[in-house]
Parts: structure tokens; sequence; C-alpha cells
């Protein structure tokens, strides 16, 4: 063990903290080096190997001392037992050590994020002043940081009048006013059309949506606006209940692998 460590610490305290010195900084460059692929792999595969190595020696541990109160003990059980528990102190400092830097990553990341969306400027054109109010509260919801600003499109746009995206209800955007229509000829951001209650207008997803609501007003049936959400089918749920059942499963068999290569049975 002390060979492996000589041989193995320095090693890994060469590369690690260049690393670490990486993901950390405030830069590009630290942002960069946090949602490497290579990093959180390494951070990923070092949280499973002590999950297991812990679950490993918990096990044994917890073995040892049943054994031992129902008066089965071994004859250096003391012995065994300390090794035992300096293995799994030592697989708890490593789980939780690359659990708080993973964390570290996240929150770095997060407060980039932020910082990003605090600097994107968005417009809402309103018409009867619902629309605007909605879209406020969900935005209060949903992306608070983002800056939003509702301009009435009936009435004289204001002359600085800046945004990185605009956000239209379907009723606007097939009917826009000229004074709108002339902002928007020179805006060259990213347009958001959300659907309204306007009548006789209808957002269409994609063309098979088209077809379909197409031979629907043929029938003479009404349409209903629709979401843009997507609803999980209930395959997709069956098939994570069997993947969490062979995580478990797998998980069980790594368990005992390593308590019968440990008891040699």
């Amino acid at each position: 063990a002390f060979a492996s460590l000589l041989v193995g610490l320095p090693l890994w305290l060469l590369n690690w903290r260049v690393a670490q010195s990486q993901a950390l900084a405030d830069s590009d460059l630290g942002d960069h080096a946090r949602r490497s692929v290579i990093r959180k792999a390494y951070l990923y595969l070092e949280l499973f190997a002590t999950v297991i190595g812990g679950m490993v020696s918990a096990g044994f541990l917890v073995y040892n001392l049943i054994n031992a109160v129902l008066g089965n003990g071994i004859s250096n059980f003391w012995t065994a037992v300390l090794n035992q528990l300096a293995v799994l102190i030592v697989f708890i400092v490593l789980l939780v050590y690359h659990l708080l830097a993973l964390r570290a990553d996240g929150t770095a990341r997060a407060d980039v994020l932020l910082e990003k969306q605090s600097k994107y400027q968005m417009v809402v054109f309103d018409a009867d002043g619902k629309f605007g109010n909605a879209v406020k509260s969900v935005f209060a919801k949903r992306a608070p940081q983002v800056p939003l600003t509702v301009v009435d499109a009936n009435s004289e746009l204001p002359a600085d009048l800046n945004a990185d995206a605009v956000i239209l209800p379907g009723s606007l955007a097939v009917n826009t006013p000229e004074k709108v229509e002339a902002w928007l000829r020179s805006f060259g951001g990213n347009k958001l059309i959300v659907s309204d209650e306007a009548a006789g207008v209808f957002w269409m997803n994609d063309f098979e949506q088209a077809a379909d609501s197409a031979k629907s007003l043929a029938e003479g049936q009404d349409l209903r606006p629709q979401s843009s959400k997507r609803t999980t089918s209930i395959w997709t749920f069956v098939a994570y209940v069997f993947a969490a059942l062979f995580a478990c499963q797998l998980l069980f068999g790594l368990l005992m692998f390593g308590v019968s290569m440990v008891t040699g049975f």
C-alpha cells in the first residue's frame, strides 16, 4: 500500500492540481475546463468507484461485526475491523472530496449562466395588456434573471429600444402594426412567437400537425390551440424503470463479487 501511494499520489497530485487550477479560474478557460468531457468522466468514474468500494468495505465490516456478535469471530478480529474501517474512511474521504469538486463545478457553471442571462435583453410586444403581464409572470418563475421590457405595439416605440430577442403574440405576427413591422425589419435577433387567443390563428409544430388540422377543419371540427409541450410516452417510463432495476442488479452483483473476493467464498 505504501509503495502504491509513493508512486500514485505524486502523479495524481501533479495532474489534479493543474486541472483544478484551470477549473477554478474565473474566465473562459475555466468554463471550458469545467465543461471538459475528460474532467466530468473522471469525476463520475471516481464517484462510482468510491461508492462501490465503500459499499464493499462497509459490507465486509458489518459482516465481521455480525459474526463476532454471533460468536463466530476470527482470531485477529480487531486488526481486521480496524483495517476495514480505515479503508471505509479512505473511500468516504475520496467520495466527499470529489463530490464537492463536482458541486463546485456546477455552482460555477450556474453563476456563469446567470451572468449571461442578466445581459440578455428581451422585448415583449403587447397589444392588449394581458399578453405582456402573462409573459412577465412566467418569466418571474422560469427565467427571473433575464431582463424583460414590455412595449405597447399600438403606441410610439422608444427611440432607444434595443433587444437581443423579441417575443410576439400570434395575433401581432400575422397582423403587425406598421411601426413594429418597420422596427422588426431592422432587427437581426431572434423572434419568439407565442400562440394567443387570436380567432382563427393556429400555430402548427410540423407538416403532420398541419395536415391533421386541415383534415379536422374539412370535417367541420373545431381546432384547439396546441401546446408545444411534449408528453412523455408510457414506454419511456417503463424503460426508466427497467434501467433502474438493471442498475440495482449490477450494483448488487459488484457488491457480492467484492465481498466474495475478500472473504473467499
